[in-house]
């Protein structure tokens, strides 16, 4: 897994290595730098349901919107209807 890290916020990404490298923080939308680091244990897997891009955080961080596209993720447990922009 390749990493990256966020330059305004600082969060932390990963991809699969033969994935395209992500176009926004998922949190803030600032740019992503890719960073040599070890992969961490607690990572959970997210995938978005309009442009299938995968990324993995880890597991108590959950992303504002997709690293690849303009898709929000919901937030609050219970929510059925997801948000869009």
């Amino acid at each position: 897994m390749k990493g990256f890290e966020c330059k305004a916020c600082s969060t932390i990404i990963f991809i699969r290595k033969n994935q395209k490298e992500p176009l926004w923080c998922p949190m803030c939308r600032g740019n992503m730098m890719e960073i040599k680091i070890k992969e961490r244990e607690n990572i959970k897997k997210y995938s978005c349901p309009e442009c299938n891009y995968e990324f993995f955080m880890e597991e108590n961080i959950i992303p504002y919107k997709c690293a690849n596209c303009n898709y929000t993720f919901v937030r609050v447990e219970g929510k059925i209807q997801e948000e869009r922009l």
